[in-house]
């Protein structure tokens, strides 16, 4: 409320006095406010649309991301007070080669905040620190070779399915007989933390080639 009529002597007046308001209002970058905050809300989403998430070590990833970098560095804010240069700020306290992985959890609980009508607001232009990745480390041909002569029942077949197809070894401890089927594996299960979970997506299932010095130990 500007005041009571007593105030202003017409509408020239009046007009006059409201134009700071409707100037901030009418701003490309005027945000309406809103009380809640980042931690609140991520509280809120992790009960409920975090347990909808299907895979359950997608669901661990999210978490921990929540609670090691997100919340710390964005909890206190008011969700209409996050911005793409608050975000940006954020992203770069955080090492390269997470900051992609945090981005795309923002992404998501800021797609909930956007449909359930908490903030309206797009986040765009985040940019990533360049990074070079780390050279991944790998047994050679004559090293894979010695620990396989050396391996006993049943970790030689285990390491022999892992040589032979490049399955993780969430799938291969996920594996049936019934997986085999002629020359074929079919992968179709994980193991995570001791529960068989479907693949995070289409392709994790997939059909792969048997050698025939493998069906040959696998029949006997």
């Amino acid at each position: 409320m500007l005041g009571d009529e007593k105030q202003f002597t017409g509408k020239k007046m009046a007009f006059r006095a409201l134009e700071p308001y409707l100037k901030k209002v009418n701003d490309i970058h005027y945000r309406p406010a809103t009380p809640v905050t980042f931690e609140e809300f991520a509280a809120t989403w992790q009960e409920t649309v975090l347990p909808t998430v299907k895979k359950r070590s997608y669901r661990r990833d999210i978490a921990s991301q929540l609670d090691k970098h997100l919340i710390p560095g964005l909890g206190p804010l008011k969700l209409s007070d996050i911005g793409s240069r608050e975000l940006q700020k954020f992203i770069l306290t955080i090492s390269p080669g997470r900051q992609r992985h945090v981005f795309i959890t923002f992404g998501k609980l800021w797609k909930t905040a956007t449909d359930w009508g908490y903030v309206s607001h797009e986040i765009k232009g985040i940019g990533f620190t360049p990074y070079d990745k780390e050279e991944q480390r790998f047994f050679t041909l004559e090293e894979v070779r010695q620990i396989f002569a050396e391996a006993k029942e049943p970790w030689k077949t285990l390491y022999w399915v892992i040589i032979e197809t490049g399955l993780r070894i969430g799938e291969v401890l996920a594996l049936r007989f019934k997986n085999v089927e002629g020359e074929v594996l079919y992968v179709e299960k994980s193991v995570y933390e001791g529960v068989t979970d479907d693949p995070k997506s289409k392709a994790g299932k997939r059909r792969l080639p048997l050698s025939a010095p493998w069906l040959k130990s696998f029949c006997r």
